[in-house]
């Protein structure tokens, strides 16, 4: 029976050195976090949440959002769920109100923010997300399909190195029959 609602999500098969590659990126010193990449389909989505569920066993805090094209019409419309009190607020307060209290949230903890799409974001929430990666308020932990612009303000974090980059590829032939044989029982 495939993957449903109600059942746990898809096996993670062949993934595993993406999987460090994230970890190894997170840890080091002048990032800022990670963009995993791919074609539509690839599997970045699922890669993402084994990445998620991973960094809070480890103790980070996690918010979690998915950028939309009707969300993206939205100044902070993708990430409203994180900072539903500010919405009222100038975009320049929205700035400042958002890092100062997903910086107490955290405490003296670490703290990731994730969007799955990101490629889909409007430019005040992709400013938001510079801001929080620049001040080291969260690690950003984004997923983007390959050959679609992402906004300048994540683009910049790239360029400056400050962000990590991996090209998910898609499964080979064997990890694909090893994943069929699993989500199928045999």
């Amino acid at each position: 029976m495939p993957p449903t609602a109600s059942r746990s999500p898809w096996p993670l098969v062949g993934r595993h050195e993406e999987l460090a590659l994230l970890a190894r990126e997170l840890e080091r010193p002048a990032s800022c976090g990670v963009i995993i990449a791919g074609a539509s389909g690839v599997g970045k989505t699922r890669l993402r949440a084994e990445a998620l569920t991973r960094l809070r066993r480890d103790g980070w805090l996690v918010r979690e959002v998915t950028a939309t094209r009707a969300a993206a019409t939205i100044p902070f419309g993708p990430l409203a769920p994180l900072l539903p009190e500010a919405l009222s607020m100038s975009p320049l307060d929205v700035l400042r109100h958002s890092v100062r209290g997903l910086r107490q949230e955290r405490g003296s903890g670490r703290m990731v923010v994730s969007v799955d799409d990101a490629q889909l974001l409007d430019a005040a929430s992709a400013a938001l997300l510079h801001q929080l990666a620049s001040t080291q308020t969260a690690s950003l932990l984004l997923t983007a399909r390959s050959g679609e612009p992402l906004p300048d303000s994540i683009m910049g974090l790239r360029k400056e190195g400050a962000i990590g980059w991996i090209e998910l590829q898609p499964l080979s032939r064997t990890e694909v029959e090893a994943l069929l044989g699993q989500v199928l029982d045999g």
